[in-house]
């Protein structure tokens, strides 16, 4: 959960929250079920300037705008009892880990990371959720029709040691169901960069773009921050050590080592973790500290925004809300990338501790697959931001209302209501000489038309970005049937015309005003043939280092350590002081985010009238 890192102030408070909290069943009585969750902070749908979202039990529609809350109704009116959610937060995965080691806490669901997860599971501390076979299934069916085979194959093929009831080593995929994902790449500005530092913007882009090296570069001194992450930034050493095996298909080797690795070995390179690979990967961490100004944890997503920073290590999920705020606050157009030689794809998820039992076993589960509905997983994505797990239809329109340019071109858009005008059946208001378009085709003037000739007749910047990987047979057929996806092949008199939903549009380079949605779809989600190479070229999963952890603390130790140089406290010391007003104003950011997407619904759709 790549947005877990909040300010250390909050450590200690954190800790106090965690070793205060009584057990799950001391809370329960006859009268009520109590559900006790605990998450990473503003990662869940809470309600606040939310907007509401329909869950379909398969029966019945119930509208509800906070996801707790509207859980709690749902299943109280189910079982006939009252429910309610003891829901806690915290910072890093490692102060919720040190909180249930001490045995003072007990959860009935909890959240995490892939990794932490993978801890979990050799501390025989969690109880597999397929321990039922089909009952899982048909407990989580949302989760079993709508988590693309993809995503669910990640899991599948992460693997821990659990030694529990005659089982050594067990997969993740039986443990977990997903909740969020996404990608550790660059951000950064590139018109800054370039100003400081005499350069292009052409030169900074492609130098980002292509490999983790740039950040060691002398002419991008100063210019940037990085994670306060022993974990992620230990992987950018990783890719800097063996750059010569991601880059090419030749093999290479360590210095003084006899071992040798090929481009088919990157999922294993990634997570090498033993004492000779970290003092190498510590040797090249202090030679990038030369180039930085200090470590953050999470201010970095608006230290780039205010051009405090012009590169920052970032994961997908903050990188997305610094975009859309420099976008909306600065007129300003923010970059992020994974460089080509590869990066880091990560997983968080959700488990069933082994304290968790008979009706909190069956409340939790049921929570699980109210998680796992589109209707909620679009909500949750629309208030947090980050990727979720689920696919389906609901995530199909939220990304085509957020990125695809053929919705405001189809589309009136209502300046009063800050959203697309709809008539009095919630239909959408077509623009003028528009009417009748969809996703799958265009209708100009009572003409239809593909979209690919509308392209061209009207000299449009756009291009495809393929996310099938996403969406084959995930979406609904009445959708598709109403966005004009199941298509009359006979209609352009055409047996050649192939439409597939999980072809998204986006803005072309030369589209100035638009290049926010073009960036934010990039960083919400990697393209099909980016994700194909999955622990085989571009993108690796970070596996839990069991007792290789002692070195790699061992390195960020020596790294964290070895002090900055005087400017670099001066500097660092200015950021950490504004990290504090940055999270006494955190309620307002909120409020915010959610006003950048309308903002940039309304700008879009100024294009096409």
């Amino acid at each position: 959960m790549k947005k877990y890192m909040k300010s250390l102030i909050y450590l200690p408070l954190s800790v106090i929250l965690l070793s205060s909290l009584s057990g799950c069943s001391a809370s329960s009585n006859k009268d009520t079920l109590v559900l006790h969750l605990t998450n990473c902070e503003d990662y869940m749908n809470e309600g606040s300037d939310a907007e509401s979202f329909i869950y379909n039990d398969g029966e019945d529609d119930y509208e509800f705008d906070d996801v707790l809350r509207g859980f709690e109704e749902y299943y109280g009116n189910k079982i006939g009892k009252k429910v309610s959610i003891v829901y806690d937060t915290y910072d890093t995965n490692e102060t919720m880990l040190s909180g249930l080691s001490t045995g003072k806490t007990e959860y009935d669901l909890i959240c995490a990371s892939d990794y932490t997860l993978q801890k979990m599971m050799s501390l025989q501390m969690l109880q597999p959720l397929k321990e039922h076979g089909e009952t899982f299934e048909a407990s989580i069916s949302n989760y079993e029709s709508y988590c693309p085979a993809y995503l669910r194959d990640a899991l599948n093929n992460l693997y821990a040691d659990v030694d529990q009831d005659g089982v050594k080593e067990a997969s993740l995929g039986d443990y977990a169901i997903g909740y969020m994902w996404g990608t550790l790449g660059i951000l950064f500005n590139p018109a800054k960069v370039a100003s400081d530092k005499g350069l292009s913007e052409e030169e900074v882009i492609e130098d980002l773009s292509t490999s983790w090296s740039a950040l060691w570069d002398n002419k991008y001194a100063r210019e940037m921050s990085i994670k306060d992450s022993m974990r992620d930034t230990y992987s950018v050493g990783i890719m800097k050590l063996y750059e010569d095996c991601f880059i090419s298909n030749t093999s290479t080797f360590l210095q003084d080592r006899e071992e040798h690795f090929t481009k088919d070995d990157l999922g294993e390179i990634f997570n090498l973790s033993d004492e000779a690979t970290t003092k190498e990967v510590e040797s090249r961490l202090l030679s990038l500290k030369e180039n930085v100004f200090g470590f953050e944890v999470d201010s970095g997503k608006d230290d780039i925004v205010k051009g405090l920073v012009g590169i920052n290590l970032a994961w997908s999920g903050d990188a997305v809300y610094s975009i859309e705020l420099a976008a909306e606050e600065n007129d300003t157009d923010l970059r992020y990338v994974v460089p080509k030689t590869g990066g880091n794809i990560w997983f968080d998820g959700w488990v069933m501790p082994s304290t968790c039992k008979d009706e909190k076993k069956e409340a939790a589960l049921e929570f699980l697959n109210f998680l796992s509905s589109p209707s909620v997983a679009s909500s949750n994505m629309n208030y947090i931001g980050y990727s979720s797990f689920i696919s389906g239809s609901d995530i199909h329109a939220l990304n085509l209302e957020w990125y695809d340019p053929r919705t405001a071109e189809m589309y009136a858009y209502d300046d009063e209501e800050d959203d697309y005008a709809y008539d009095e059946e919630g239909n959408h208001i077509y623009n003028e000489g528009m009417d009748g378009s969809t996703y799958a085709y265009p209708i100009v003037d009572g003409i239809p038309t593909t979209w690919e000739a509308y392209i061209e007749d009207n000299e449009l910047d756009w291009e495809i970005w393929n996310l099938s990987y996403l969406f084959k047979d995930m979406l609904d057929e009445d959708y598709l049937s109403d966005n004009g996806f199941l298509l009359d092949e006979n209609m352009f008199n055409s047996d050649v015309i192939s439409i597939n939903p999980g072809l998204l549009y986006r803005f072309g380079e030369s589209d100035e005003d638009n290049l926010e949605a073009r960036s934010c779809l990039y960083t919400q989600y990697p393209s099909n043939e980016m994700v194909n190479t999955v622990g085989e070229g571009e993108l690796c999963i970070m596996q839990d280092y069991g007792p290789n952890n002692k070195f790699v603390l061992n390195m960020w130790q020596n790294v964290k350590g070895n002090n900055l140089p005087i400017w670099g406290v001066v500097v660092f010391s200015i950021l950490l002081a504004v990290a504090l007003v940055i999270g006494l104003i955190g309620f307002i950011t909120k409020r915010r985010y959610k006003k950048l997407k309308i903002e940039r619904r309304k700008k879009a759709s100024g294009r096409s009238k």
